[in-house]
């Protein structure tokens, strides 16, 4: 989706380097929340986590602070079961 290549950014690199979730409630107020519109533009809130460092899973909420805690623990364990397959 999106308009073009998704080129990683300091986040993403950020996510694959410290290995775990990076949950941004509000991008609106986040300088890096550019690196992102090549998956959609404008999104509000996003999650974002590594697949062992072979790629990412982004996850975009279409209001701020949409995603709760619960929410964090089910991508989290989703994400985790993707990587057990591709492996």
């Amino acid at each position: 989706i999106g308009k073009g290549n998704f080129i990683p950014g300091n986040t993403s690199k950020t996510c694959l380097q410290k290995g775990d979730l990076i949950s941004l409630v509000n991008t609106k107020f986040f300088p890096g929340r550019a690196e992102f519109d090549s998956v959609l533009e404008e999104l509000p809130s996003i999650m974002i986590y590594p697949l062992s460092r072979k790629g990412l899973v982004i996850l975009g909420g279409w209001s701020e602070r949409c995603f709760t805690k619960s929410d964090e623990i089910w991508f989290k364990g989703w994400c985790e079961r993707i990587i057990q397959i591709v492996e």
